[in-house]
């Protein structure tokens, strides 16, 4: 009897400690997409940089790479809590003043040392609609960041991005405009290395959801559905996904980090994966 109670013991400890190499390994990736509503304090309630600097700290410490969307203010702060990090801060802009970070794609990228930044590229969007109404999304500089990461010797091809807001026509030709030259550039990469698409598209899926489907369709892409964890009416930040010829994403875990949640007006979507070949057939 006493043999059996020591087996037993002794199988669940191995499985034990199975399921702590496969979740503490240096494998998995902790990833957090999230538009942290870096506006100026003249143009929201809060005045002071608090929330923002809880939001800084928080992912600091608890994930590899950190993906923020509407950083327009808040730039010079990143490394007081990033100081080991590779940092990229979107800074093109169409206006003739350059160095107006108010004014760029708003756009970071942040990886802790488990990925190594091969190479990135920022581009702009070349449509955008309104000026002092419907978002005053031309005011600002939308685009994307496509970056080529190294994670434990293998590639991974990150696009990261914020459309055009706004409900009128115009804003939704645009964001058709828009996801157009996003597409562009992702028909250009190599397709033997997968591929993660995120950001805040402002299409909402509950009333707009053809406009993602086309677009997976068109890409061969899968998207995460992290809303189907929530109670929520409307899901405009996406995360896509899709495998390379010989090396597959696995999605470990995903859904909204409930202690950022009220640091924004989006939902800080996390996911973990890790980076694996695949079976040959």
């Amino acid at each position: 009897m006493n043999f059996k109670i020591r087996k037993n013991s002794r199988i669940i400890f191995l499985c034990f400690i199975s399921v702590c190499s496969l979740y503490g390994s240096q494998n998995i990736i902790k990833v957090i997409n999230y538009n942290i509503h870096g506006l100026s304090p003249m143009l929201i309630e809060d005045k002071n940089c608090d929330r923002v600097e809880s939001i800084f700290e928080n992912t600091s410490k608890k994930y590899d790479l950190i993906l923020f969307q509407e950083n327009w203010v808040y730039q010079k702060l990143l490394s007081n809590y990033f100081n080991a990090h590779k940092i990229i801060i979107g800074n093109r802009t169409k206006f003739v003043k350059k160095n107006n970070p108010k004014r760029s794609t708003g756009l970071n990228i942040i990886a802790n040392s488990k990925i190594k930044i091969e190479e990135y590229n920022e581009y702009l969007f070349d449509a955008c609609n309104g000026w002092l109404a419907n978002g005053n999304d031309c005011f600002a500089s939308k685009g994307f960041i496509y970056s080529q990461l190294e994670i434990n010797g293998y590639r991974l091809n990150l696009f990261m991005t914020h459309l055009d807001a706004g409900y009128s026509n115009n804003d939704i030709i645009v964001r058709k405009k828009q996801l157009l030259n996003l597409e562009e550039e992702l028909n250009k990469i190599n397709i033997d290395d997968p591929i993660i698409i995120c950001g805040d598209f402002n299409i909402n899926y509950y009333t707009d959801s053809h406009l993602i489907d086309k677009f997976v369709d068109r890409n061969n892409l899968n998207v995460l559905r992290w809303d189907q964890k929530e109670n929520v009416s409307e899901m405009i930040d996406f995360i896509f996904l899709r495998d390379g010829d010989n090396l597959k994403i696995n999605l470990i875990d995903y859904g909204v980090d409930k202690t950022l949640l009220l640091y924004s007006d989006h939902p800080p979507i996390y996911f973990n994966f890790s980076l694996d070949k695949k079976e040959m057939q």
